[in-house]
Parts: structure tokens; sequence; C-alpha cells
């Protein structure tokens, strides 16, 4: 019988996310779901066009642990009916980077 591992090799999938191919990927996906832009009112085309200036510095912070992220935008969202307005939290464009990669690939 096969044993499975219980323990994922963190650390490779953690060297696997620091990879530029897979922050690139994670962009495409940001940019395909037209986000709005944070707090810091940098929008998906504005990032993109020094896109791979941005990622080398997201990806030196996370490799050196010194990454944080920024806070979010707070946006109000009408509940229908008019019952009042839903809290939504818009984040910068660099974190949506590293969590829409396709972590699932980076597994393998």
């Amino acid at each position: 019988m096969e044993q499975l591992e219980l323990i994922p090799d963190t650390r490779s999938l953690f060297e696997k996310l620091c990879n530029m191919a897979y922050l690139r990927q994670g962009f495409r996906a940001v940019k395909r779901n037209r986000g709005a832009p944070g707090l810091d009112r940098v929008s998906t085309s504005e990032f993109e066009e020094r896109l791979e200036e941005e990622l080398a510095h997201l990806k030196m912070d996370l490799e050196g642990w010194s990454y944080e992220p920024k806070p979010v935008r707070r946006v109000e969202i009408p509940k229908p009916g008019g019952s009042g307005v839903r809290l939504l939290g818009v984040p910068t464009v660099i974190p949506y980077c590293t969590s829409y990669s396709d972590l699932s690939e980076c597994r393998r």
C-alpha cells in the first residue's frame, strides 16, 4: 500500500510561490478578474506598466520574509432592498499576485 505524505514540503511550495513565473501568472489572474484599485489607487493597467519591477520587488520581499500586505480599501456595497450596506475590503494588486497564483500547480 502506498503511503501518502501528510506534511507537504512547504519549503518547496514557498520557493515555487516566489518564482517569477507564478507571480506573473497571479497577476494575469488579477487582470482577468478586473480587480478594482486598492488603497494605493493603483489600477492593474498601471501596475502592468512596471510589472517586472513590481514583481521583482515582491519576490525580494517574500524571500527576505519582509513582505507586509498594505491595508485594504473599505467599500460599502448596498444590500438588496435597501436594508443597509455590506462592507467589502479591496486589497492592493500585490497581495493578489501571490494569492491568485495557481497553488495547485505549485504543489506538483
